[in-house]
């Protein structure tokens, strides 16, 4: 990752998370615009180099899918075929990357509502929205790896890492209340906590 794309996911990352805590995103499939509740301390996500070599380590391992189980938790992954070699004219780039975590963030709205916010083992298939909107999460890093580049069919892996407290089942993904009224320090976009 350059620094490009390390600034593109934060913003991308942080600005759905905002769009959480304001209580401007959807809750489910069919949802008849219900929305989750606001956020009161949802914290600011800060890049994490480390956790991008984390996520190098996964993404060189060109696993084809994040996992939809609660005992394998901490990265997202999603894998984007270039329809051939690596000299396809299809290209990877930022608009691919906002694709992929776009795709992991609406989760959230093709399944059943997030009952109380806390996850139950029924909610394994949004595991990816829910470690992104994991309020207590405050750093992260992605990385991609060219997969199978000399082959018919040579596949982008794209990871990110989340740094812990995971997500848990029966724990709530974050605490309702006014967005930024628990932070310790400053608020950002209005709703993050920056601390």
């Amino acid at each position: 990752m350059d620094e490009t794309l390390r600034m593109i996911v934060t913003l991308a990352h942080n600005t759905l998370r905002s769009k959480l805590a304001k209580g401007q995103q959807e809750n489910g499939r069919h949802s008849n615009n219900k929305k989750f509740p606001t956020a009161k301390h949802m914290n600011l996500l800060k890049y994490d180099c480390a956790l991008e070599k984390a996520a190098q380590e996964i993404a060189t391992t060109c696993r084809s899918s994040s996992r939809s189980n609660f005992q394998y938790l901490g990265s997202n992954n999603y894998t984007y075929s270039l329809g051939g070699s690596v000299n396809s004219t299809k290209l990877f780039d930022e608009i691919t990357i906002l694709e992929f975590i776009t795709r992991w963030w609406n989760e959230s709205t093709m399944q059943s509502s997030l009952i109380n916010l806390a996850p139950s083992q029924k909610d394994k298939k949004m595991i990816s929205f829910l470690q992104m909107a994991n309020a207590a999460t405050t750093r992260f890093g992605c990385a991609y790896n060219i997969c199978n580049p000399d082959g018919p069919s040579a596949y982008v892996s794209f990871t990110c890492q989340y740094s812990e407290p995971y997500i848990k089942i029966g724990t709530p993904i974050y605490s309702i209340g006014l967005p930024c009224s628990t932070c310790k320090s400053r608020c950002v976009l209005s709703s993050l906590c920056d601390n």
